[in-house]
């Protein structure tokens, strides 16, 4: 097993009910700042204290991309060149070029799944929900029921950047968990993950 996860990652994100895009060859930095889960302390007139829990607070997720398109060029799984399209609720943007998109009233559930690897050999085309290989340690982390609340663009550095976010519960209005976390460690594989619909989050 490697001694540290890094250089490589895999970022997967699918539309509830729709195609899953790669974001490997558009994506620079990843920041997952998970949510807290915050604790008070009550005093008591006896000079005690009692725990009083919170509920753990949403999930922020930061990419930095360097787009040169508004979103995909093909449908079904395939790698995206953009982010615009997915801000503006439609990811599956037509792909012939030119590209055009309309901002839109609509809001858009999203997975987004983050692998961090040593397997060297990922590509443009690698897919972050596939089977981790029993060859390679790596870390999965999934999200369910994200929305991107941001998308920035900039060329403060003379070069189209995008810096896009994702804000996701930890559980839905059931009490369902929306974040599945696995590893391994080149000793045994991580089975993939199913198709994100209404009614599958993770595997069905």
């Amino acid at each position: 097993m490697a001694d540290a996860l890094s250089e490589i990652a895999m970022v997967s994100i699918a539309a509830m009910g729709g195609n899953e895009y790669y974001f490997n060859t558009i994506t620079e930095n990843i920041d997952i700042d998970q949510g807290d889960k915050p604790v008070e302390f009550i005093s008591t007139i006896g000079g005690g204290r009692l725990a009083k829990f919170n509920p753990q607070e949403d999930t922020t997720l930061t990419f930095e991309t360097y787009p040169t398109l508004v979103g995909p060029t093909s449908t079904g799984a395939s790698a995206s060149l953009g982010v615009e399209s997915f801000f503006h609720s439609t990811p599956d943007v037509s792909v012939d070029i030119p590209q055009s998109i309309s901002a839109t009233k609509t809001r858009t559930k999203y997975r987004v799944t983050i692998v961090f690897t040593s397997d060297t050999a990922i590509s443009s085309t690698s897919s972050a929900i596939g089977e981790l290989s029993s060859s390679f340690g790596a870390v999965r982390y999934s999200f369910a029921d994200c929305y991107m609340i941001s998308a920035k663009p900039s060329f403060t550095d003379k070069i189209l950047k995008e810096t896009v976010k994702f804000i996701c519960p930890a559980f839905d209005k059931n009490g369902t968990s929306n974040i599945l976390v696995e590893s391994t460690n080149a000793t045994a594989a991580v089975t993939a993950l199913d198709p994100y619909t209404s009614s599958v989050k993770f595997r069905a």
